[in-house]
């Protein structure tokens, strides 16, 4: 573990704009989009088929934090965030490709008229973001994998009581967080998201 620890030092480095994309400059005005940026499973909300218990929809929930932003931070937010461990990695690409195959649809039929984004682009988008990767792995996806319990409440957690400094030990010590911060990182790092530059 201590060789993973060393990579990750110059990751503090890294201005606090590079994370949430505040005040970058973007050239390529078509790869912006109304960005959710809160996308979990709490703010989805699924409508099921009555006869299949199958879901019939999703909507999205709680828009408090959306902004124009690049498709990246939606995509790594809610890919990397993700309580399948066996899917996160594995078909990260999968999921890029049906996006863009979906955003390029949903493109066509709005007849937009600039030039549609090709998916290697979509790829070189999320790589030019990926520090915010580093940020979903070690904050919410701590919060999305917690198990549930009373004194894991948000209200507790922002509390500077006892209550609690016992709930954030276990965000980071959870079995569930350790197995897929150990993916997720060498994962991150090896995609040279870490990099300063």
């Amino acid at each position: 573990m201590k060789r993973r620890t060393t990579k990750l030092y110059p990751v503090k480095s890294v201005p606090f704009c590079k994370f949430w994309d505040i005040k970058i400059p973007h050239h390529t005005p078509h790869k912006l989009l109304f960005s959710y940026a809160y996308c979990w499973s709490n703010n989805i909300m699924f409508q099921y088929d009555s006869s299949s218990d199958t879901i019939k929809d999703t909507y999205f929930v709680d828009f408090q934090l959306s902004k124009y932003a690049n498709v990246a931070n939606d995509l790594i937010y809610f890919l990397l965030s993700s309580t399948k461990l066996e899917d996160k990695i594995s078909k990260f690409d999968h999921y890029i490709k049906y996006y863009h195959d979906k955003i390029v649809e949903n493109l066509k039929l709005l007849k937009y008229t600039k030039p549609l984004p090709t998916l290697r682009e979509l790829h070189m988008t999320i790589l030019r973001h990926g520090t915010y990767g580093y940020s979903v792995a070690t904050g919410v996806m701590g919060f999305v994998l917690l198990d549930p319990k009373d004194s894991g409440s948000l209200a507790n957690l922002l509390k500077p009581s006892e209550p609690g400094d016992e709930t954030l030990c276990p965000l980071h010590a959870n079995p569930r967080y350790r197995k897929h911060i150990a993916l997720v990182l060498p994962w991150l790092l090896n995609r040279g998201a870490l990099a300063k530059s």
